[in-house]
């Protein structure tokens, strides 16, 4: 248990540490620009105008991109993609509103060529730092794009045990349905479940979001179905991505002959259905016809005749 504390102060005197130190947002315009979330300054800082400016520093634009995305790292180590995908906030409300902005740098940054996969000097890659700020979308992104979702720090620890420690339940319920492995232990021995009960009975104001991120671990309860069908479908394809390219070949050719199929008998459905319309019409026509054969022609009535009433004796 006091491995656990000592283990959750370090991480949050790292993350502490890591936002407060302001010399690399300072001195580089475009953390800069992404630490003031202004979309539009950080295209700027990576325009072809800003190039130009560099004096021949670079060989061409493309060396420049490279230099200010994967090469321009402060003292520990962190590029500006980690920047972009870390944050501080206690509530999730705060961070989804945060998000939003966040997730289009993001999204540029990685357009232009950022490198997901780069670690910093702890051995945190922006995936780690999404799962510690809570931010899913951001998250889900980083995970198609290029990173394992299992990596691990320099001390064996995984995004799952960043996100179930702070409680980010959304987060965990995306790693876990892209296939993050809750049972890994750290160099301490514990596990994601570990941290989150530990955190559970240390911080009970966060105890709500705690409790989520413990049914998740223990029984999967909350993940999304869409997730779910997501994390199959992602499975699926590394497993034949891992196969020899005969293997892989062979197996598509199958999916695409199956899919052939499928769609072929689709269309005799469409067939039969309209060929069943057409037929049940011409029964019911056919039917209605005999019917009108079979009734009786009915026999003209006859106009009745009114008798004369003869007149009472009174009257005459």
């Amino acid at each position: 248990m006091r491995n656990i504390i000592f283990a959750v102060l370090a991480l949050a005197l790292l993350f502490t540490a890591s936002c407060d130190d302001k010399k690399v947002g300072l001195e580089d315009k475009l953390v800069g620009a992404i630490n003031a979330e202004k979309i539009e300054d950080v295209k700027i800082e990576l325009s072809e105008e800003t190039f130009k400016k560099s004096s021949g520093k670079y060989a061409s634009y493309e060396a420049f991109v490279e230099e200010r995305l994967n090469n321009n790292m402060d003292k520990l180590g962190r590029t500006p993609l980690v920047w972009a995908s870390m944050m501080n906030m206690s509530t999730l409300k705060r961070t989804k509103e945060n998000e939003k902005t966040r997730l289009e740098i993001v999204k540029y940054l990685l357009e232009k060529g950022a490198d997901c996969n780069i670690k910093d000097k702890n051995g945190w890659t922006p995936l780690f730092w999404a799962s510690w700020a809570g931010m899913d979308k951001i998250g889900t992104l980083l995970i198609e794009k290029c990173t394992n979702v299992n990596d691990k720090t320099d001390k064996d620890w995984t995004p799952l045990m960043a996100a179930s420690m702070k409680g980010w339940h959304n987060v965990v319920a995306l790693l876990l349905a892209k296939g993050a492995d809750k049972n890994l232990k750290n160099n301490e021995g514990h596990t994601a479940l570990d941290l989150a009960k530990h955190n559970f009975k240390v911080y009970p104001e966060f105890s709500v979001r705690l409790k989520k991120t413990i049914d998740l671990l223990e029984k999967g309860v909350g993940i999304p179905v869409e997730v779910k069908e997501e994390a199959v479908k992602v499975k699926e394809e590394a497993a034949i991505d891992e196969k020899n390219p005969v293997e892989k070949n062979a197996v598509e050719e199958a999916a695409a002959e199956k899919a052939a199929k499928e769609e072929v008998k689709k269309e005799i459905k469409e067939e039969v259905k309209k060929e069943v319309k057409v037929e049940t019409k011409v029964e019911a026509k056919i039917e209605a016809k005999k019917e009108a054969k079979a009734e009786p022609k009915e026999e003209a009535k006859k106009p009745e005749t009114k008798k004369e009433v003869p007149a009472s004796p009174e009257k005459k």
